[in-house]
């Protein structure tokens, strides 16, 4: 008899507490629903930002190569082996920047990138062949912009790969 009576004093109040259970549902589903956005704006952020500071090393480490090597290296058919040595030096921070990327690793082989920029630099410290060096930076520079390019979601169902994580 008691559970009968909780069932009707339910039954009868359930006008007033469903309201307040439906507003916490809703506040929770709000909250997830916030939650994952900021989180997706978050990682989307990092990855421009990433891209973003891998483009401006690249970039820095190609005009510090060209100019380096025009002002160390006078004599192209016998360089100086210190002064090769000192061009490479140069050339550290860009290595640091292909190696600490978190959020891009995925999107794009850093590996290759960093050993195909440190064979166009050796190959050009050589050699002062610098239409190799350009040809190598195009290239580089051209498959991270595809690859931030690829990074950004277009469709909803891109969207929603960042809910399962």
């Amino acid at each position: 008899m008691l559970s009968l009576d909780l069932w009707t004093a339910a039954r009868n109040t359930a006008v007033w507490w469903s309201p307040i259970i439906a507003g916490f549902i809703g506040a929770f589903g709000t909250h997830l629903l916030t939650q994952s956005h900021d989180r997706e704006k978050w990682i989307l952020d990092s990855k421009k930002q990433e891209y973003r500071e891998l483009l401006d090393a690249l970039s820095e480490s190609y005009s510090t190569a060209l100019s380096a090597h025009s002002s160390i290296n006078k004599n192209l058919l016998y360089p100086y082996r210190e002064d090769t040595n000192e061009l490479l030096t140069l050339q550290g921070p860009t290595v640091r920047v292909f190696t600490d990327r978190i959020f891009i690793v995925k999107d794009i082989d850093l590996d290759s990138i960093k050993r195909r920029w440190g064979t166009a630099i050796r190959v050009y410290s050589k050699t002062g062949n610098s239409p190799y060096l350009t040809i190598e930076y195009d290239a580089i520079h051209g498959e991270i912009v595809t690859a931030a390019n690829r990074a950004i979601p277009k469709t909803i169902s891109q969207r929603l790969m960042f809910w399962k994580d």
